[in-house]
């Protein structure tokens, strides 16, 4: 339990209690959080406060002022960078905006986040002589930030890496790239036999997203495209089989192909 120790003038004058923060506070912040959630509607959430309608309005409409959401309300390229920063998206577009310049710029910038996040407790609010003649904590508070700025966009491209990785090694064999697109599912371009033994798509973002699987014949031409590779076995891969046998006798076409091993090679060579 806390205890607000105050004069009693400034107790006799005080609301009985204090209203929701929700109720009166700037939303933008949450509404940037909740869009790198992937939420884009506030009434699909359970909430012990409401926020307000216009003040969610103000948030989306800020958002998209700084360029962090398109008109749509999505996020853009800069918002997502923006978001990264981990503070106000005001302080953090400014800071975004400085990262091409000297490093003089960027540490001023940084030490502006600094005063207007956190601040001086007594007196005005004086930007300019702060600027002029910071003290060594706002300067050690800039530092700080500029650490942690540095720590999280390090910290979230080794997430990246290890989440969206860049290739992917086939059952066959094969070290092969993951090809990313902007508005579709990563693609993998692989031969049909190599992936002989699966019975589900690769995955990534931590098993959220599935790859798409370009199939190949042996000598790399197109087959099948497929999001569901269990259907395919059971279903296209018949048609395939029968016209591949003709093609290329040589390559195995087995009758079950999720409980077959995966192979590049040709029959000849195969271990018996």
């Amino acid at each position: 339990m806390c205890v607000h120790l105050c004069a009693k003038d400034q107790a006799e004058r005080a609301a009985a209690q204090s209203s929701q923060e929700m109720l009166n506070s700037d939303l933008s912040s949450v509404w940037l959080e909740l869009l790198q959630w992937g939420c884009t509607s506030a009434e699909s959430l359970t909430w012990l406060d409401v926020p307000p309608t216009p003040a969610l309005d103000a948030a989306r409409r800020l958002l998209t002022q700084l360029q962090v959401t398109d008109n749509a309300g999505r996020l853009t390229t800069r918002g997502r960078h923006i978001a990264r920063r981990g503070i106000e998206p005001r302080l953090a577009a400014m800071l975004h905006s400085t990262a091409q310049q000297d490093a003089q710029t960027q540490a001023t910038a940084c030490l502006l986040a600094t005063l207007l996040e956190e601040p001086p407790r007594m007196g005005p609010l004086d930007i300019e002589r702060l600027l002029a003649r910071p003290s060594p904590s706002w300067r050690q508070r800039a530092t700080q930030l500029m650490t942690r700025i540095d720590l999280y966009d390090a910290l979230l491209r080794q997430r990246l890496e290890s989440a969206l990785r860049r290739h992917y090694t086939a059952p066959g064999g094969s070290h092969l790239p993951l090809l990313y697109h902007h508005d579709q599912p990563p693609a993998l371009a692989v031969r049909m036999q190599e992936m002989f033994g699966e019975r589900q798509n690769p995955t990534v973002a931590e098993g959220r997203v599935a790859v798409v699987l370009e199939l190949f014949s042996p000598a790399h031409r197109p087959l099948q495209v497929t999001r569901d590779l269990a259907a395919l076995w059971q279903g296209a891969y018949r048609e395939v089989q029968k016209e591949m046998k003709g093609h290329y006798p040589k390559h195995v076409w087995p009758d079950d192909p999720a409980n077959t091993a995966p192979t590049r090679r040709t029959k000849k060579y195969q271990t018996p």
